[in-house]
């Protein structure tokens, strides 16, 4: 008879989880299933930065603790292209078809087999404009050159909103998750030639640093 982890009291994951020491084994304990993730998550622990390094296996990364310096003994699978962002403790790719990706670690954690809802898929990109499209599918992962979320995408998911920098001149799109299609900034009224070079979202604005004059810049997410 199989052990069902998942269905195990809240109360009780909350004791063991109260005597983990390493962080590694905080990692570990959040990647077993969904109901041990939100556990760790509603912990509030202080989190350690990590590094994702590329492994000699096909598709295999490690987990780097920068501040200790050290390799973790723990692998994650994905294949090895570049992450176009980081935020909310999710990843964020984008595929040769142009589709933007969320990634939760919990869920390339090698040896899990379900993959639950820790990876989220959002609508194809097109943007206005004419590029060649074949040849940006080429180097797909660069496509979207930076990406990040304003809230968890399932514990938050009506407050969840996608912006990106995204080529070919650094353009900028916004999607809220559960939408059919992305919304494009329409630079109207402001310098064509300005490229948009770092974002951070807060709730429904993002701020933007622009390259003209060093500008920072404000948008409110409204559709």
């Amino acid at each position: 008879m199989e052990s069902d982890w998942e269905s195990l009291p809240e109360e009780l994951l909350d004791l063991v989880f109260k005597r983990l020491v390493l962080h590694l084994d905080s990692l570990r304990f959040a990647a077993v299933c969904k109901s041990w993730y939100w556990v760790s998550k509603n912990k509030q622990i202080d989190s350690v930065p990590m590094l994702l390094i590329p492994d000699r296996q096909k598709d295999t990364w490690n987990l780097c603790d920068v501040t200790n310096d050290k390799v973790l003994k723990m692998q994650l699978r994905w294949m090895k292209k570049r992450f176009c962002g980081s935020s909310k403790g999710w990843l964020i790719v984008c595929d040769e078809n142009f589709v933007v990706t969320l990634i939760n670690p919990s869920f390339m954690v090698k040896g899990r087999k379900e993959k639950e809802n820790f990876i989220i898929r959002l609508p194809p990109l097109n943007p206005p404009g004419q590029y060649r499209r074949s040849a940006h599918a080429k180097h797909c992962e660069y496509f979207v050159y930076k990406a990040t979320i304003s809230a968890d995408p399932i514990s938050n998911a009506n407050d969840c909103i996608v912006a990106i920098i995204y080529e070919p001149r650094c353009e900028l799109a916004f999607i809220r998750l559960g939408d059919n299609k992305w919304t494009y900034f329409d630079r109207t009224g402001y310098e064509i030639w300005s490229l948009y070079e770092d974002i951070a979202q807060i709730g429904d604005t993002s701020y933007v640093v622009s390259s003209s004059k060093s500008q920072l810049i404000t948008f409110e997410y409204t559709t």
